[in-house]
């Protein structure tokens, strides 16, 4: 895949050189997209829907995948829903933080519903991510020339922290 719109920061973890995916973020773009809302259209994603395979189905390319990424101001790192498995990972490890913390013995009815509440916080935002914007198809060259003006007029380079 070859982004369009994206070009991330490399980084070395364990001998591997990796992308750093959080070293791009376009802070203002979604207010540019604000005034152009007849370019986007809504989307539903499945669990477990990769969003190259998205873009490929919506525009016969996995490289505008970045694109549907910034047109929701989000990244490759958390965009998609989690399937179970994995919300219930991320919820035991952080309660085992917060018991780790506080120790077994001083768990009491109130944290139990602090757990309870952070389950269901965990639950809504990981649907809400279900629910995305991208680019109409026949807007994609539009949406593409509003990304890289707002670039440009930004001072946005490759280099650069977006």
């Amino acid at each position: 895949m070859i982004n369009s719109v994206y070009t991330y920061d490399k980084m070395i973890r364990e001998g591997y050189e990796v992308n750093d995916y959080t070293s791009v973020y376009y802070g203002g773009l979604l207010e540019v997209f604000n005034q152009y809302p007849n370019y986007f259209t809504s989307y539903k994603i499945n669990i477990d829907d990769k969003m190259e395979s998205i873009s490929y189905d919506l525009y016969g390319s996995e490289n505008y995948a970045d694109v549907i990424l910034a047109s929701n101001n989000d990244v490759f790192l958390w965009n998609m829903p989690y399937n179970t498995d994995i919300v219930l990972d991320q919820l035991e490890s952080f309660t085992n933080i917060i018991k780790n913390e506080l120790g077994e013995g001083n768990i009491n009815q109130d944290i139990l519903e602090v757990f309870s509440s952070i389950e269901d916080e965990n639950n809504f935002l990981n649907s809400k991510k279900r629910d995305i914007t991208v680019p109409k198809s026949s807007k994609l060259n539009e949406v593409l020339a509003l990304i890289n003006n707002y670039r440009a007029d930004n001072d946005l380079n490759d280099e650069d922290q977006l």
